[in-house]
């Protein structure tokens, strides 16, 4: 299959999949799809009509200060620009969360 012929397919099935307003996990074993093929798919048109209308000074992340945390037992809810949610029980290195974010909100490939 040719590249166009490949991102023809693949916005097809997204934009199938958005009409039908069904359940993504169904629709994509009836499609014989898998999930996460869909979803990056689905990130990936995003981002192409996101690119085109966004401002090139808008920035993608907000600026935090991390500062320590007293151990209460409480969890920490991180939800990314992609949708994603993660949800922080214990403590972890900042080096290694700033890793999974980069990963989690990187290309699909």
């Amino acid at each position: 299959m040719m590249r166009e012929e490949k991102s023809a397919y693949w916005r097809q099935r997204v934009e199938a999949f958005q009409a039908s307003g069904g359940a993504l996990k169904n629709d994509c074993a009836q499609e014989g799809i898998a999930v996460a093929a869909l979803h990056c798919r689905r990130k990936r048109f995003a981002g192409d009509s996101e690119t085109q209308t966004r401002s090139k000074d808008t920035a993608d992340f907000l600026p935090i200060t991390i500062a320590p945390v007293r151990s209460s037992g409480a969890a920490v809810e991180i939800h990314l620009l992609s949708g994603r949610h993660l949800k922080l029980t214990a403590p972890v290195k900042l080096a290694w969360l700033r890793t999974l974010v980069q990963v989690l909100e990187g290309s699909c490939g």
